[in-house]
């Protein structure tokens, strides 16, 4: 049986470009959380504060500052700068980085600073996962029907 005559077989609809984006946004969305996470616990806003003073910092610079691998850095910065928690500018040696909006909320010392729940939040989730995979299996196997 295909996955089209399956599909069809339970009667939840046709996939569509619809429901394939709605996958994606579901990866995506845990990947941004994982990502404003680590940047929650890296201090990163705070780093990009001192380092910028107002102003975008070269990802060099954050690099150094975190004593973390500027590739990795460089890809955290793109992914929150793609969702709009950092700006993002162009320049030869893999871009500068400054605050949003919604950087601020990441500041530790900020009125509305949202660090501690992000950090909060995110231990819960990876708390939440560690056991996941032998769950889902334990699962399965539970529903499995007798052959």
């Amino acid at each position: 049986m295909s996955v089209a005559e399956g599909s069809a077989a339970h009667d939840h609809g046709e996939p569509s470009l619809a429901t394939a984006a709605t996958i994606v946004q579901m990866l995506t969305d845990a990947r941004l959380s994982r990502a404003i996470y680590t940047a929650a616990q890296l201090q990163l806003a705070d780093v990009v504060l001192q380092l910028g003073r107002g102003s975008t910092v070269p990802l060099a610079n954050l690099a150094t500052e975190l004593r973390l691998d500027p590739s990795a850095v460089r890809q955290l910065m793109c992914a929150l700068a793609s969702a709009g928690v950092f700006r993002q500018e162009s320049d030869h040696e893999g871009g500068r980085f400054g605050l949003n909006p919604l950087a601020t909320h990441l500041l530790s010392e900020c009125p509305w600073s949202l660090r501690n729940a992000v950090l909060t939040y995110g231990e819960e989730m990876a708390l939440a996962g560690r056991g996941m995979p032998a769950v889902a299996a334990e699962s399965a196997q539970e529903t499995r029907p007798l052959e």
